[in-house]
């Protein structure tokens, strides 16, 4: 990081550096002030990459997003479940001619399994909770998804919304937020290939809590994301009830941090951060069925960013005309995750689903920091 300081333009350079202590020292005292100043320019420095950072990379939507993968992923599972095809139940079931209008399980497949002809419209909530590790420092992450999906012949469309309350704390800093996520998912099935879509939108409202020189200084603001992901694989059955698909996907995300300013004996007034993140994904969808409404699934992968761009750190001691910036290059990051999951038929059309899932960085690490991420879920389903 290159840091780039806005003091010697108009003024001479001791002028301006006297100015920023003059700034400082009406907030915090000029006693204070100069026992503190080589601590607190630094500390301001160090916080200020983090925050940085942080609009780059958020850390809460990392926790909420792959969230809602496991909820879509349990969807469009049950979704591709052979059972419940009316095709599949005429193809495999083992009887003749003469013998058809007495067999029991094609019977029973024909009556009670053809929900995508007759039973399309499905309701769905689950409740999740999660921790997440950033370096030595960790935080939580729990609430609510909900939504609706149907089948529209062999595709399938939905959509959600999803609430979460998030705590993330870093070296120095801390965030609680509020999470509310809307989106909408799609499979798009072409014979073997499966085309799977997300779009999401959402909001946090962030109260934010930076240490520097044993001083609080806080803030409340509200960050915008928006994302935009796609995963395209090619199904092979090596067992009739048993799917492993290769997948690669395509992720972009556009983050917004409005400006703001702290209340604090060191605060900033920070400028809006925009940033713009795109990634890779390169994974395996393996699938397991027993019946219409049981059935498992993992999902393994690798994401690997491959663009991460956004504007500078630009702020200034709140009172002071004079700013300083921090411009970054951020670091390309490497995720594995798994996420497994198993649904489990109570009565017809309704079921229990339980998922788990990890997200940990294997590299790009900021400042050597580990990255984990842990979560889990369960819900019901209904469809009718």
């Amino acid at each position: 990081m290159a840091i780039k300081q806005a003091i010697c333009y108009s003024l001479p350079c001791n002028q301006k550096k006297q100015d920023i202590k003059d700034s400082a020292g009406a907030i915090i005292g000029s006693d204070l002030f100069f026992g503190y100043a080589k601590g607190a320019i630094q500390e301001n420095v160090n916080t200020a990459k983090q925050t940085l950072q942080n609009s780059y990379y958020d850390t809460a939507i990392t926790a909420q997003n792959m969230q809602t993968q496991m909820a879509i992923l349990e969807r469009v599972a049950r979704f591709s479940n052979p059972f419940q095809n009316i095709r599949y139940a005429l193809n495999t079931a083992k009887v003749s001619a003469d013998s058809a209008g007495k067999n029991d399980a094609l019977s029973q497949a024909l009556t009670a399994n053809a929900h995508r002809e007759n039973l399309q419209n499905n309701f769905w909530a689950n409740v999740f909770g999660g921790a997440n590790i950033i370096g030595q420092n960790s935080g939580a992450l729990y609430g609510v998804n909900a939504g609706y999906d149907r089948a529209l012949g062999v595709h399938f469309v939905g959509g959600y919304m999803s609430y979460a309350y998030s705590t993330i704390k870093d070296t120095n800093i801390t965030q609680n937020s509020n999470n509310l996520q809307f989106g909408g998912y799609a499979r798009l099935v072409f014979g073997k290939n499966e085309v799977d879509i997300k779009a999401f939108g959402q909001v946090a409202i962030t109260k934010q809590n930076r240490y520097v020189v044993s001083t609080q200084n806080e803030a409340d603001f509200a960050r915008g994301f928006v994302g935009v992901s796609g995963a395209y694989g090619y199904i092979f059955t090596p067992h009739k009830m048993f799917v492993a698909k290769p997948l690669i996907g395509l992720n972009l995300y556009y983050n917004h941090t409005p400006k703001y300013s702290e209340n604090g004996d060191l605060a900033l007034e920070i400028n809006a951060i925009n940033s713009v993140n795109m990634s890779l994904d390169f994974g395996a969808d393996l699938r397991g069925y027993w019946n219409v409404d049981s059935f498992f699934y993992i999902t393994p992968k690798f994401e690997q960013y491959v663009l991460a761009k956004g504007s500078d750190f630009v702020s200034s001691f709140v009172g002071s005309p004079t700013t300083f910036s921090i411009s970054s290059t951020p670091l390309l990051k490497t995720y594995f995750q798994v996420i497994v999951g198993v649904d489990i038929g109570i009565y017809q059309g309704l079921a229990i689903t339980l998922s788990a899932g990890v997200k940990q960085i294997i590299a790009g690490k900021i400042q050597d920091k580990n990255e984990t991420f842990v979560s889990g879920n369960v819900g019901v389903k209904y469809r009718f």
